[in-house]
């Protein structure tokens, strides 16, 4: 009998564990700061985020919201900072980031904006 009941046990904390991670779409709603829920359907399937009729609610994973804002925050830091790898790596593993950042002598310096005037204008000017 105990056999049965582990058994049991085995089969359904997989789904209970996955329950723990959906996010209702009012909730969605609420978090991208959308007043429609055509806009969130929309979004999701512009991210590649699925959505999951569960009787007469819809559902999306968490994992897969968290990989996109982890994927913009991704591109944000790099661009932003010399210790990228670093500060995601506290983001990550939920560690404080203050030390990290005090970590970064320098950040990233903006990119040198490009010359809006033509070659034949630059040549021009130079004579």
């Amino acid at each position: 009998m105990q056999h049965s009941s582990n058994r049991t046990n085995e089969l359904y904390s997989p789904v209970t564990r996955l329950s723990d991670r959906l996010i209702e779409i009012t909730e969605l709603c609420s978090l991208l700061g959308y007043d429609d829920m055509r806009s969130v359907r929309s979004w999701c399937n512009k991210k590649k985020v699925p959505l999951l009729m569960i009787g007469k609610k819809t559902y999306t994973i968490k994992n897969f919201v968290e990989l996109h804002i982890e994927g913009m925050l991704n591109k944000f830091v790099t661009v932003n900072y010399n210790n990228a790898d670093e500060i995601m790596n506290a983001i990550r593993n939920d560690e404080e980031i203050k030390p990290v950042l005090n970590n970064e002598t320098i950040a990233k310096t903006e990119k040198p904006k490009k010359q809006k005037m033509s070659a034949a204008a630059l040549r021009f000017l130079e004579d």
